[in-house]
């Protein structure tokens, strides 16, 4: 027999008690879940991502982070790192090195200098991560060379 989760099975319960309940009820429920949780003023902020949710997938949500800190990036910052991400994946998994093709395999307006600069500490953060797991992770652990 499998070890459950209990997150899982407490889910389970949750889902199965309120499957055949009319969905006036489920939504009072739900605002008692809301005024409960949101009252403190350290939660205000997450009744915005808990609106979000189904209930399940925000117990989920939390049982992840089961009570820790998480802080969000801007939208700008997660644009960036989009528009990044891209550039990189095109340039290093398609072999895309001119700008101008770059420019029109991705869908934003970039800036070659930003972009560029970006490039070149993504390329190096890269690195570094690799020498750190080659010195003192799994290629050390497995002796490979």
């Amino acid at each position: 027999m499998p070890i459950t989760n209990p997150t899982d099975v407490w889910s389970k319960k949750l889902r199965n008690h309120f499957k055949d309940k009319p969905k006036l009820q489920v939504e009072k429920f739900l605002n008692i879940v809301e005024i409960l949780m949101f009252s403190k003023d350290n939660f205000e902020d997450i009744s915005t991502l808990y609106s979000e949710f189904e209930l399940e997938d925000f117990a989920k949500l939390i049982s992840i982070f089961n009570g820790r800190t998480v802080k969000f990036p801007t939208i700008d910052e997660f644009r960036a790192n989009i528009e990044l991400a891209l550039v990189f994946y095109y340039r290093e998994f398609h072999n895309v090195k001119d700008y101008d093709e770059l420019k029109k395999l991705i869908p934003f307006e970039i800036n070659s200098i930003s972009v560029g600069n970006r490039m070149a500490k993504l390329t190096k953060d890269i690195h570094a991560m690799v020498m750190k797991e080659y010195n003192e992770g799994f290629f050390k652990e497995n002796k490979i060379e």
